[in-house]
């Protein structure tokens, strides 16, 4: 986790997240269900240091298209533009995750204001913070299964023996869904459920429900994120589940 000063902004379709460490060492998060962005900027301004300075922008509208890094050729519009998931008033990013270069797309209307409101905002897809998160998590199994929920959208990140296998997003509407894309994404890809550890995080109505159903289908279930031990409150003092927030964390 990076030193003081760090702030973070998670942004997707269902709302944001703000994150920002004190002195004393701990951090401060809160989290909106608007997707205004005059709403952003505003909470932004309030909730940061009128100094802060490269805060992570932490996005999340679709999942990102992985290139090999072997025939990753500049620039990363042709790749999007190939699978029809691009237009001239989008912004493209491209973060490295393992031997992948991740190519995502956002829409000016989007980005731009975080760039008048923030310093030096640094742009990166949530995927990858978690990605992080995932590949230094120390497991029993041979196979990590991170599963980030996101209001009814889901995102699955699999390793496998160290290597990344799958980044993917789906959509879901009830707990039997979720237990199926879980399921299913284990067997595609020859991971078996007792060799297999499934972390579990994000923000959803649904979430107990749906931890519920996972271990009863699973032998290795977990939340996300508990083992860093990080002091998280909301600006009332309020103890936060970095599983809900972990998408910012700086590994």
């Amino acid at each position: 986790m990076n030193k003081y000063p760090y702030n973070a902004v998670h942004y997707s379709s269902t709302g944001f997240i703000l994150l920002k460490s004190q002195p004393a060492g701990n951090l401060v998060c809160e989290t909106y269900k608007s997707t205004a962005l005059p709403t952003l900027q505003r909470e932004c301004g309030v909730f940061f240091d009128a100094t802060c300075d490269a805060p992570l922008i932490s996005l999340r509208f679709s999942a990102p298209l992985l290139i090999p890094k072997s025939m990753y050729q500049a620039p990363a519009t042709q790749y999007l533009r190939l699978q029809n998931e691009v237009s001239d008033s989008d912004e493209v990013f491209e973060n490295e995750v393992d031997d992948y270069v991740a190519v995502f797309a956002v829409p000016f209307s989007k980005t731009l204001p975080l760039r008048t409101t923030l310093a030096n905002p640094q742009f990166r897809h949530c995927a990858v913070n978690l990605y992080r998160y995932l590949a230094q998590y120390n497991s029993p199994c041979h196979n990590k299964l991170l599963v980030n929920f996101d209001g009814d959208k889901m995102g699955f990140i699999l390793i496998k023996k160290d290597k990344l296998f799958l980044i993917n997003e789906l959509s879901f509407t009830e707990p039997s869904d979720a237990l199926y894309y879980v399921l299913n994404i284990l067997q595609q890809n020859d991971a078996k459920r007792a060799e297999s550890e499934v972390l579990v995080c994000g923000l959803t109505p649904e979430m107990k429900k749906i931890n519920q159903l996972l271990s009863q289908y699973l032998p290795n279930v977990v939340t996300a994120g508990k083992e860093l031990k990080l002091n998280i409150t909301d600006l009332k003092g309020q103890k936060v589940d970095i599983s809900t927030c972990l998408q910012l964390i700086e590994i």
